[in-house]
């Protein structure tokens, strides 16, 4: 084996070479016989469960990867600290990914709904009582017996086993997150057939096999391998051969990253064409059980915060309003501090996940950066460089939480992605105003999201160009090689990214400052017009290559590209005023559904 990654969080992965020998064995998926080529080996160690391996073997008939042995997993002990599971409720449960599998499903109040593995049973709850179904959940786990006290709900806690019992009058059954842990899928799924009624529907969702690949970054490799406790990964092509087998005649099935989401019945699968009436029930479900959850607890931190994201992605101003002195008197009634106070926020730096939560909310790093972006498009919205400070410390709340969790071998890739979103806003508020500090901020970015570098530097690129700073800007093209890193990375026929088109016009106005190189400046500001002629920057660049024609001393084709652009009668041209007022289409903030998304991938169950 060779190929070795090691993960902050103790995870370490060894992928299979061309030389590595196949294993002679049967597949756990499909029951095909015969050698399977060795995908990976990985160990970690974990608290309560000791060191763990896995070697994982790909199946060329069906495509899934599965471990080559049982491990001994023992889900009744897993995280099982009130720590671990307070964490879980307030930062780590994928609530969204969860919910949004059934909030999707064609059944009115009073089907019988079936969730196995339902862990603390956020999806249960809903179920119940958002949409009236009889529902009921069968898990062993520490977070089940929590989420039965805590959401009273009927969860029996033990184990499920494959060939028991279960009746045959379930009208939904969902198993989300349970299929990798099986170590033989076909019988768990045809005792779950048995149990549906006719016109019933089986829902799933299990880890994406796709992904994992040696290219993918590691963090996001971990959750995917849960080392020790995923047997079986499906593809979407596996994952439809299972199920054919079980004998389900439609089967609709999807990827959404690094889950696989599929929707088996005996009768066709309709699914709404989008999320919209989905995620308002999903948003009124947040409500109405937060306010019956008591106030500064972990289940109304996870809850309420989870609903102030809602509104924000939403751009629901009037409702984040609304939460958001809710957040801040509970963190003052709770900790002592001021959410709207970046000051007064305690030194988190190097405590251990127990310690770090008596200090503050889990929700803190995430609460900080939405409660930006809330800011930034309220009534009265103020300066980027007025929300500074609040990225700062969604940054450091960020960074600090991660370390928190390395020794439970724990990786939260919400906290993760605020952090990068935090400090690469930061880095563009400190171009825009052309401070010296810009070179440390895009460093710090830069090293918390290396893939995110040049699309960094081009933001900052293009705030210290605005600001007139070119000085400044030459420093972070040469530093980041943005004249090659942006026309390499483009090619006739993709789609031109907003931000190598800005980057572009920015590069053309530097070699129109003095010492720059008229020909080049020439060239890209006609590239800018090819790529969009009816682009925002259009106008811009058109006044640009007009410029350095005539600075070259060509005034035939300054005379030229006006007349072949504005022929016959000349229609009034928009105002084109100076660059530092035309390069603003840059959307520094990128889109909610750019962090979002982030926020809201699926969670540990």
């Amino acid at each position: 084996m060779s190929a070795e990654q090691d993960t902050d969080v103790g995870v370490h992965i060894h992928w299979a070479v061309a030389s590595t020998v196949p294993v002679d064995v049967a597949c756990r998926n499909c029951g095909e016989p015969g050698a399977k080529p060795v995908l990976l080996d990985a160990d970690t160690t974990l608290p309560g469960q000791g060191r763990l391996q896995v070697r994982l073997l790909d199946c060329p008939r069906c495509g899934c990867a599965f471990a080559e042995q049982d491990t001994a997993f023992d889900y009744t002990r897993d995280a099982s600290s009130e720590l671990n599971v307070a964490h879980y409720v307030e930062v780590n449960a994928g609530l969204w990914p969860i919910i949004r599998t059934i909030a999707r499903l064609p059944f009115g109040p009073g089907a019988k709904y079936l969730e196995i593995g339902c862990g603390f049973g956020f999806g249960l709850d809903y179920a119940i009582t958002e949409r009236g179904w009889k529902g009921r959940g069968i898990d062993p786990s520490p977070f089940a017996a929590a989420g039965r006290v805590a959401l009273e709900l009927p969860i029996e806690g033990r184990y499920f086993q494959p060939d028991e019992a279960l009746g045959t009058d379930a009208d939904i059954i969902l198993a989300s997150e349970v299929l990798e842990h099986i170590a033989a899928p076909l019988p768990f799924l045809q005792t779950l057939r048995r149990a549906l009624a006719p016109g019933a529907m089986l829902a799933l969702t299990t880890p994406n096999r796709a992904r994992l690949l040696p290219e993918v970054p590691v963090a996001e490799l971990v959750p995917i391998l849960s080392v020790g406790a995923h047997l079986v990964l499906e593809t979407e092509g596996s994952l439809r051969v299972l199920l054919e087998r079980v004998g389900f005649a439609h089967i609709t099935t999807e990827a959404n990253g690094d889950q696989i989401i599929a929707y088996a019945s005996d009768v066709p699968v309709q699914l709404p064409d989008s999320d919209a009436a989905p995620r308002v029930s999903f948003r009124a479900y947040l409500a109405r059980r937060a306010g019956l959850a008591a106030t500064g607890g972990f289940l109304w931190w996870g809850l309420q915060a989870r609903a102030y994201q809602e509104s924000v992605a939403a751009s629901d101003w009037p409702e984040a309003d609304r939460i958001w002195p809710t957040l801040r008197d509970a963190c003052q009634a709770g900790f002592g501090f001021d959410l709207e106070d970046p000051a007064s926020l305690p030194d988190t730096a190097g405590l251990m996940l127990a310690a770090l939560r008596e200090r503050v909310p889990g929700t803190l790093p995430n609460l900080l950066y939405l409660r930006v972006l809330h800011r930034l498009n309220g009534s009265t919205p103020p300066g980027l460089s007025d929300m500074e400070p609040l990225l700062l410390g969604a940054a450091r709340a960020a960074r600090d939480l991660t370390a928190a969790l390395r020794p439970l071998a724990a990786e939260d890739q919400a906290t993760i992605g605020v952090e990068r979103a935090a400090l690469a806003m930061l880095a563009g508020s400190l171009a825009d105003r052309a401070d010296d500090g810009v070179f440390a901020a895009l460093a710090a970015a830069t090293e918390a999201d290396p893939a995110a570098k040049v699309t960094i530097a081009r933001r900052c690129l293009v705030g210290l160009v605005n600001a007139g700073r070119t000085d400044l800007a030459r420093q972070i093209e040469a530093q980041c090689s943005l004249d090659t890193a942006t026309l390499d990375a483009w090619t006739p026929g993709q789609p031109w990214d907003a931000s190598e088109r800005d980057a572009l016009f920015c590069l053309g106005m530097l070699e129109l400052a003095p010492d720059g190189n008229l020909a080049l400046a020439r060239q890209r500001f006609a590239l800018v017009r090819a790529l969009e002629p009816e682009g925002s920057l259009y106008w811009p660049a058109l006044r640009g290559q007009c410029i350095a024609a005539d600075r070259m001393g060509d005034t035939t084709e300054a005379a030229a590209l006006l007349t072949a652009t504005l022929p016959g009668e000349m229609p009034e041209a928009p105002q084109s005023p100076c660059y530092a007022e035309t390069v603003q289409p840059v959307r520094w903030m990128q889109r909610f559904s750019e962090y979002l998304k982030g926020v809201t991938r699926r969670g540990v169950r």
